[in-house]
This record gives structure tokens, C-alpha cells and sequence, in this order.
């Protein structure tokens, strides 16, 4: 499927007014930083309890020497067990809802659609946006740490691929009897006959459903075409897809939201989520437009100039990462003890969700601002 239009949620919808000073943005977002900063310190308490509690709930122990050097050290972790006699019954208080969501009828004719619209609202939870597992996660994460956050947003992901075109499954007759062909055709019909390159990128359009006014796609049909009309029996063709587009359910782990403490989240200053992108995250969220791609390229290559590594628990991106290293190694996904050094190369992006004045009227409005804090 050819992409036919840019990301809903893109970042561009929001753009700060080109007459705003760019020194008095410059300062509000510095003041804004500032703030998450000292709000983020003083989760450092919380985070190094939520380590001793994973250690407590994955079974995380060192080694012991006594009585003797690398002696056994089973256990039995309690915490698990508890919470997984008790997370089916909760999820189970959203996941039998039926329906999901109610609807009043305010006279005898909107009965009807009242119904179809809890059926439909059902569908788009539990089917459509596949809140299941999501619910699963929320609950989990509820029993784990104490609390957690969700939202809605909108699910939009491509997906890079490529196929090899045999020319002759494309043109069983060949490719100049069929050009003849369409051209004689147009002829009798009285119309302008196609260009041999427009009957071949239509072809390819119509097997493979591309868009040649897409930039990318359309100069890659062009090549294309050329090399069929060239004589090569295999082509090559490079092409994004759409795996996803539609409205989504996300769970948050607490441990990765900075947010005011005994505040609403909604009516908080900012709400900040701690992202870590690989650098092939970074570069297809730039491709499916969620950010700039000038942006990505700038942070990606000073990433590689600096280490955003650090160490031990005295601050609290250190405890964080000692929490995901205990996680990991319980899974089998690191073999690491205890190193929170060279993580990956994952690079640390916040999602701030805040207000901020936009157009310099006084008045702050809604935005969402992309940082990465290198």
C-alpha cells in the first residue's frame, strides 16, 4: 500500500507561529527541562525500592559464600506467585465487559443505534486495536509497581519491502507487444497513446498497489520501468508498506514517567515518558513522519560522539538501568551482572506532553514536545 498521506500524530501538526521569538521558545523549553530534571531527582527514593522489589518478585540474588564458596542459592520467590492468581480476576473485570462502553438512548428510535454502537465500541477495544494483551500488561504493571498509566494514541507503523518483479508473470506476452498493443488501442479510441514507461509503472502499479506521485515510490517506479524496457528478465523493487494505522491502547510503566507528584496527570505541568529508540527506531519514526527526519540525523550523530551511559544507583537514570538489567538477565536477554555500561546503544528520548506558548499571545496551548536529554 502506498503511503497516500503523512502520520496523524505527526509532530508537524504542531508548530510553534514563525513570529515568535525564537530566544523566548529557546528559554521556555530550558525552564521546562529544568523542572522534569528536579521533579525526575526526586523519584530516586521510589526507583531504588521498585529495584528491591523486582529483585524480590524475579528471585534476583547474589552469590552466596557461606557456609562454603558458590553455595546453592535456591529460593522461592512469593511475589510472582501472588500476582499471578491475582492479575486474571482483575483483567478479567474489563476484558468480560460486554460492552465495553454503554449507551443511553434519549427517545425510542435511537434504541437501535445505541446498541450497534456498544457493539461497535467492543469490537474497536477488545478486536480492532487488540486491547487484550494491553490490558494483561496494565494490570501487571499495577500489581508490580503499585500503580500505572495508559493511553490512547494512534498506531501508525510501515515496514520496508522488496520484491523481485519477474518480467515475464508481469508481461506474459512481452513487454514491446504489449506496449504495441495499448498504444494501437489508444489510437482506434482516438486518445493520446501512453509512453512505454507509463504502461509499464502502471502495470507495476496495479500488481504491487503503489502510488507513482509518491516521491519515492515514483522515482522508483521510473528506474523500474526503464530496466524493463532495457530487456532485464528480474527487476528489483523497493517499496514501504502500512502494517498499522489505527487507534491504540498503551500501557505505561511507571518507572518510565516523569509527571508532578499528588498531581492529576491530566492537569499537570508536563507529563514526560522515557523512550529508548535504537538508532533503527530513531530512523523509522522519521520515515513514517512521528519525527524530523533533519532532527533524527542531528541526534543520532552526536549520540555516537557522547556516552549516556551511567553508573551504580545515585541517580536515577542509573537506577533505571539497574532495574532493566535484573529484568534482562532473568530473561536471558543479557548476560551482563550488574554493568550498566554500553547499553545497547539505546539513546534516551523523552516524550513531554506540556504547555508552552506557541505563538506568543500569553497564553500556553497543548503541545507535545519531542527532547532528547544527551
Amino acid at each position: 500500500m502506498a503511503l497516500q498521506r503523512g502520520n496523524p500524530v505527526s509532530i508537524d501538526v504542531l508548530r510553534a507561529d514563525p513570529n515568535i521569538d525564537p530566544k523566548e521558545l529557546e528559554k521556555q523549553i530550558k525552564s521546562l527541562v529544568r523542572n522534569i530534571r528536579a521533579t525526575d531527582q526526586d523519584l530516586l527514593g521510589w526507583l531504588r525500592k521498585q529495584a528491591e522489589l523486582v529483585r524480590l518478585r524475579l528471585g534476583d540474588r547474589r552469590g552466596r559464600n557461606i557456609p562454603w564458596k558458590n553455595a546453592s542459592n535456591i529460593n522461592v520467590p512469593l511475589i510472582d506467585g501472588i500476582i499471578r492468581r491475582w492479575r486474571p480476576g482483575v483483567a478479567s473485570l474489563v476484558l468480560d465487559a460486554e460492552p465495553v462502553a454503554f449507551f443511553t438512548a434519549q427517545t425510542a428510535d435511537d434504541f437501535d443505534a445505541a446498541r450497534m454502537a456498544e457493539q461497535f465500541f467492543t469490537y474497536l477495544v477488545l478486536t480492532y486495536m487488540q486491547a487484550t494483551y494491553s490490558v494483561i500488561q496494565l494490570v501487571d504493571l499495577v500489581a508490580w509497581r503499585g500503580h500505572a498509566y495508559t493511553r490512547e494514541a494512534w498506531k501508525y507503523e510501515t515496514a520496508r519491502e522488496a520484491r523481485i518483479v519477474p518480467v515475464s508473470h508481469l508481461f506474459p506476452q512481452g513487454v514491446n507487444e504489449t506496449v504495441e498493443q495499448m498504444q494501437q488501442a489508444a489510437q482506434q479510441q482516438q486518445q493520446e497513446p501512453p509512453t512505454p514507461e507509463d504502461i509499464v509503472v502502471t502495470a507495476l502499479e496495479q500488481e504491487y498497489a503503489l502510488d507513482r506521485k509518491d516521491e519515492n515510490e515514483g522515482a522508483m517506479l521510473l528506474v523500474a520501468a526503464q530496466k524493463i524496457l532495457a530487456g532485464e528478465e528480474f527487476i528489483k523493487i523497493v517499496f514501504r508498506k502500512v502494517c498499522a494505522d489505527r487507534p491504540d491502547w498503551q500501557p505505561i510503566d511507571p518507572l518510565n514517567v516523569i509527571v508532578p507528584q499528588n498531581q492529576d496527570p491530566e492537569k499537570a505541568e508536563f507529563f514526560t515518558i522515557i523512550h529508548r529508540f535504537s538508532k533503527d527506531d530513531l530512523r523509522a519514526m522519521a520515515t513514517d513522519g512521528h519525527l524530523p527526519e533533519g532532527r533524527v540525523a542531528d541526534l543520532i550523530e552526536q549520540a555516537s560522539k557522547q556516552s549516556t551511559s551511567s553508573t551504580g544507583t545515585h541517580t536515577t537514570d542509573g537506577a533505571r538501568d539497574k532495574i532493566q538489567d535484573i529484568m534482562d538477565r532473568v530473561a536471558g536477554k543479557s548476560q551482563r551482572n550488574g554493568s550498566n555500561d554500553d547499553k545497547t546503544g539505546l539513546i534516551p528520548v523523552w516524550e513531554i506532553f506540556c504547555r508552552l506558548d506557541l505563538n506568543g499571545d500569553g497564553e500556553r496551548e497543548r503541545c507535545i514536545l519531542w527532547y532528547a536529554p544527551t
